[in-house]
């Protein structure tokens, strides 16, 4: 079954990060690609999840917990279409399947499977209905949250914080370097590097602890420091860069951000959830802007332009590099 994992999140309701990952060895471990860094794909997994608007991952805390069931409603004007979320179990899905088998005519439902690096992920569960009330009848009945009159991903993307939110809630304090390993992001190169790079100011520094290998990041200006998000970091480097990184094919409406420079969680969110398909780890096939060719982007289905622009302006990007993808991006719902 794809939906083990969700399932075992439904029923405990909130886990550690560290039973999560215990969870997901148990059931996937041998779906594991040879070679690969265990821990980096359970890091993409559970961010996956959380995007597909499932659970909140706190990486702070160390918790994940899930969502109560509910839907979000996928852009488009018709047929109205909404994806499940949240919570899931077989029960709840027997009770979606006969509602849609008693009521063909009112609404559809389609499921798709996909997968990242092998893991199977919650199956992509889509309600679809020649009218939005078709959808909200079906729900109410079955037992899950009725989804909004906008789509999910807009108003997620309008709610998250954008670049300057983000610095402007964060206080500096005076520097005081660790004596810890650490990497400098290289904005040019789009990669963290071993060591600290004192003449490169401001730098963005991560710091990994050698107790528990947790990392800490900080926006290094000086003599003063910012206490940094990741992902938020690394935009801040490539705006003061003039690096522009996301990717945007309006005729297929693929979003695509190097996989080293990943969206902020609230952003991946409304990105996922144009499409309600997590995205798609590619080597990208084409050299755009100063994005290499064969560089390994993530990629985003069904964004809409409204929606790619929202998310571009959040991140400091002043605009997306425009571009069309080979065809195989959209043919390839999982990675």
């Amino acid at each position: 079954m794809t939906d083990e994992l969700l399932q075992v999140l439904s029923t405990r309701g909130t886990m550690s990060l560290a039973e999560f990952e215990r969870a997901m060895d148990i059931l996937h471990a041998d779906a594991y690609p040879a070679g690969d860094d265990v821990r980096f794909v359970r890091r993409r997994v559970v961010g996956r999840l959380d995007a597909l608007g499932h659970c909140d991952v706190d990486f702070t805390a160390r918790k994940v917990a899930c969502y109560g069931p509910a839907t979000a409603l996928l852009p488009g004007n018709w047929p109205a279409r909404a994806a499940l979320c949240g919570a899931r179990s077989p029960g709840l899905l027997a009770r979606l399947d006969d509602y849609a088998a008693r009521n063909r005519d009112e609404v559809a439902v389609t499921r798709i499977s996909q997968h990242y690096a092998g893991v199977p992920l919650p199956e992509v569960v889509v309600l679809e209905s020649p009218r939005a009330g078709g959808i909200a009848a079906c729900v109410a009945e079955v037992g899950i949250a009725t989804p909004g009159d906008m789509p999910s991903a807009w108003e997620i993307a309008c709610v998250a914080g954008s670049l300057d939110d983000y610095i402007q809630e964060i206080q500096s304090r005076e520097f005081h370097p660790l004596n810890w390993p650490c990497r400098t992001f290289d904005p040019t190169d789009l990669q963290f590097k071993r060591g600290d790079q004192p003449d490169l100011l401001p730098r963005l520094v991560e710091y990994t602890s050698p107790v528990d290998q947790q990392r800490q990041h900080f926006w290094i200006t000086g003599r003063e420091a910012l206490t940094m998000d990741r992902n938020w970091g690394r935009f801040l480097a490539l705006r003061i860069a003039g690096r522009r990184v996301l990717l945007y094919d309006e005729q297929q409406q693929l979003l695509a951000v190097p996989a080293s420079t990943d969206l902020p969680r609230l952003l991946a969110r409304a990105a996922t959830l144009c499409s309600a398909r997590a995205a798609v780890a590619e080597d990208l096939p084409i050299e755009v802007g100063g994005v290499q060719r064969s560089r390994k982007v993530e990629v985003f289905t069904g964004v809409p332009k409204f929606i790619a622009e929202m998310i571009a302006s959040k991140v400091g990007q002043s605009d997306y590099l425009r571009s069309k993808f080979q065809a195989s991006f959209a043919e390839v719902p999982n990675a």
